[in-house]
């Protein structure tokens, strides 16, 4: 189960897995994620659980590496389009934009 904190108050959300933290996420307008944040919600995956999670949705066209350990969500209607790599990187530049740049600490 991982907790996550919003800006008012800490609520318990049952995630049993990284597509269910990642859909609560992007659900509430958060489009991108650091794998320190993924790491810290689920310290009790062992890094290469968590890096097979991370290549599986990179595969699946779920999420997009914008650059090393930093990810964005491709929105569903997108990923259901099966674009092609340039629209993507598009795509997770303009999620970056949205959510007022980078902000890994």
């Amino acid at each position: 189960m991982a907790y996550l904190q919003t800006n008012y108050f800490t609520m318990e959300v049952e995630l049993n897995n990284i597509n269910d933290w990642i859909l609560y996420r992007s659900k509430r307008g958060k489009l991108t994620f650091s794998r320190q944040e993924l790491v810290a919600d689920f310290s009790y995956l062992s890094e290469q659980t968590i890096k097979n999670n991370l290549n599986l949705l990179i595969k699946k066209g779920e999420i997009f590496p914008v650059f090393k350990g930093f990810y964005s969500v491709i929105p569903v209607d997108y990923a259901l389009l099966n674009i092609n790599e340039i629209c993507k990187r598009v795509i997770a530049q303009q999620a970056v934009w949205r959510n007022g740049g980078i902000n890994l600490v």
